[in-house]
């Protein structure tokens, strides 16, 4: 009898992650369905991304050993202090065994430079115990020398995510996003605090910096600047993703932050606390009065709504068949393969994030997207619209104030 229960259990398990209409996490995070290619591209895995970098670097070393070595021939002071680190006889008109040796290490010890700024070298390049400290040292500040490790560096990066990618997001995708957003703004009542809401997503601008968090274009990462009021969609991002879908929702939720009960500095929590109140609710996100990451929740919401709206335009790239809707819903949320804390329970106050497992399961409430994807059942979470539940349903608590991140 166990037996047939068991197979019973793994049955069901295995039809509810091939089922997008059940459990859209476990839908998502099947190894064959996050990262699948949904028709506008897809989420790369680490071992494409290695590859994709290894062949860049290959491709720009030769390069840069011939601009390492013109240097070298035209600097005499870089030549004298290897000559020096290398026991060459002063009397020596070319240069000795140990010249060229040493010559090699500081040439590597550049490539090094480079392949670390990819995550792709040894922490530290090691120096031989010959080789005095001052030699590293006047290389790593040269400027010349330096120059030609950047300039290598830009060129591998223009091979991976090249410039008409990041035009086409910032040219076209974001302001399409930005005005989607706005549209969905429109049902809020009127105000003076829904004008200023709408005006601070107008302040918004948006680069694509290589912005070396962790020294590695490996890892994802976008971010709203409250300060400047800006968005750097990290080449990190654009490099592991060429989805539509995971773009999209990206940049909507990190534009959403600039008006968010939490991270805005425009007093937003009263035109929101329907909103949020339904979304703290524990069949939604389940984070009451935990504030910052309310503003989490309410951003991943707002991105679940830009693709709504964008999902149901006639000849809108994200207006897909059920298929690929349901796999470019899978790549919208792309952190399947690099969090190890899905299930982990981050519901304690000062907590930055709800769980992945909720904001996955999110995506799928919206009715739109479930219509898109043809779905008919009753989704795991309630849904909660713009001007929150009616006034009976069951709210927790509001949040108590706002907040401004740092």
């Amino acid at each position: 009898m166990n037996v047939v229960l068991l197979l019973v259990f793994v049955y069901q398990t295995l039809a509810t992650s091939n089922d997008p209409c059940g459990s859209f996490y476990n839908y998502a995070c099947r190894e064959n369905n996050q990262g699948r290619d949904d028709d506008t591209g897809h989420v790369a895995k680490r071992k494409e991304l290695r590859e994709k970098v290894s062949e860049a670097v290959a491709t720009e070393m030769p390069s840069f050993e011939e601009g390492f070595n013109a240097i070298i021939a035209r600097r005499s002071d870089l030549r004298e202090n290897v000559f020096r680190e290398a026991h060459c006889p002063n009397e020596q008109t070319t240069p000795c065994d140990s010249y060229n040796f040493v010559m090699q290490e500081m040439s590597q010890y550049c490539k090094t430079k480079i392949l670390n700024r990819y995550a792709m070298g040894p922490e530290s390049h090691r120096k031989k115990k010959f080789i005095s400290i001052s030699a590293y040292n006047l290389f790593e500040t040269d400027e010349e020398i330096q120059s030609l490790i950047t300039t290598t560096a830009n060129r591998i990066d223009q091979n991976l995510v090249p410039v008409e990618q990041r035009n086409f997001v910032k040219n076209t995708v974001f302001p399409d996003i930005r005005e989607t957003m706005k549209s969905i703004l429109q049902d809020l009542p009127e105000s003076p605090q829904k004008q200023e809401i709408l005006r601070r997503l107008d302040t918004v601008k948006i680069n694509t910096p290589n912005c070396r968090i962790s020294t590695s274009i490996l890892d994802l990462h976008a971010a709203y600047e409250p300060v400047n009021y800006s968005i750097s969609m990290c080449l990190s991002m654009l490099f592991h993703n060429d989805s539509l879908f995971s773009i999209t929702y990206v940049l909507a939720h990190e534009l959403a932050h600039s008006i968010d009960p939490v991270n805005s500095d425009i007093r937003t929590h009263e035109t929101f606390s329907g909103l949020t109140q339904c979304l703290s609710r524990p069949r939604n996100m389940d984070i009451a009065r935990n504030q910052v990451a309310m503003g989490e929740a309410f951003s991943d919401w707002m991105a679940n709504e830009v693709m709504a709206r964008m999902t149901q335009r006639n000849g809108h790239p994200l207006n897909r068949n059920t298929n690929e809707m349901a796999l470019g819903l899978a790549n919208a949320f792309p952190f399947c393969e690099f969090s190890n804390h899905h299930d982990q329970v981050r519901t304690e106050p000062g907590a930055r994030h709800p769980i992945e497992r909720d904001r996955i399961e999110l995506i799928t409430t919206q009715p739109k997207l479930r219509d898109r994807m043809g779905c008919t059942n009753t989704a795991q979470q309630t849904y909660c619209p713009l001007n929150g539940l009616p006034e009976n349903s069951e709210n927790p608590p509001p949040l108590e104030g706002s907040g401004v991140a740092q």
